[in-house]
């Protein structure tokens, strides 16, 4: 396999089932490999927790946010099943490299996700994606488990490093939106690509490439109709995101 996408768990191992089996992203950016020629998978690590399927109408938000301690200690367990099953995932499916998604809250299990890639094989290439890596590279790469990170929208960077992964190529210096340390240990981060103006071009999400999934049990579906917001609230990142232009 070329690539394995991974949504590291979360709510789960804050005691909250997944109301759905995937994250929009993941498999928008599978599709997009699959279609250029890129063996991917992806893998949601909340469904690997024996938890049943949740709902946001059912949410207890006080009990979710108690839930942040039974996250610490799940993340400070090496042993624990959620990380022995990633483990397991990795071993059959060998890919060349790891795709991990990463929000500012999920960092711990995003480190935990990117250390157990390595001890199952150092030489996998750790990729990290999404809010956090885009506006903060130079913390996200502090984690020397993690090779490069992608800034921004994540297809074309994604597609490229995952070509050259694939040929055996180290040198990403060529590939936009991506930040990474050189021998010396200094940062190095290229140009944003320009954004992909029609989204009508971007194949349908590959729903079909969710590992150990099942649709019976996670009946719900998420849909992307737009990119990008035309507000500027101070809270929210999306805007600087997607460069402050609204695709629909």
């Amino acid at each position: 396999m070329d690539m394995l996408l991974v949504d590291p768990p979360y709510k789960s191992l804050k005691g909250v089932g997944s109301e759905c089996a995937y994250t929009a992203g993941t498999v928008a950016l599978a599709a997009y490999l699959r279609t250029n020629g890129i063996d991917a998978a992806v893998l949601t690590g909340d469904l690997l927790v024996d938890l049943p399927p949740g709902s946001l109408l059912d949410l207890d938000m006080n009990a979710y946010a108690r839930g942040q301690e039974a996250y610490i200690q799940a993340v400070e367990n090496e042993d624990h099943a959620v990380w022995q099953r990633i483990a397991g995932v990795i071993k059959e499916k060998k890919p060349k490299a790891v795709g991990i998604a990463y929000l500012t809250p999920t960092r711990y299990a995003v480190e935990r996700v990117a250390a157990v890639v390595k001890q199952v094989d150092p030489e996998i290439q750790v990729i990290a994606g999404g809010h956090h890596p885009t506006f903060c590279p130079d913390d996200a790469l502090l984690n020397s488990d993690i090779d490069v990170v992608v800034r921004g929208e994540g297809e074309i960077p994604l597609l490229q490093l995952a070509r050259a992964i694939s040929n055996g190529k180290r040198d990403f210096s060529t590939i936009p939106g991506v930040s990474y340390k050189d021998a010396s240990g200094a940062l190095v981060q290229t140009e944003l690509p320009a954004i992909i103006a029609n989204l009508d071009d971007l194949p349908i999400p590959a729903r079909d490439l969710v590992l150990q999934c099942n649709y019976d049990d996670h009946p719900v579906h998420y849909m992307i109709t737009a990119r990008g917001c035309p507000y500027t609230c101070s809270f929210c990142s999306d805007r600087r995101l997607w460069q402050g232009k609204v695709r629909r």
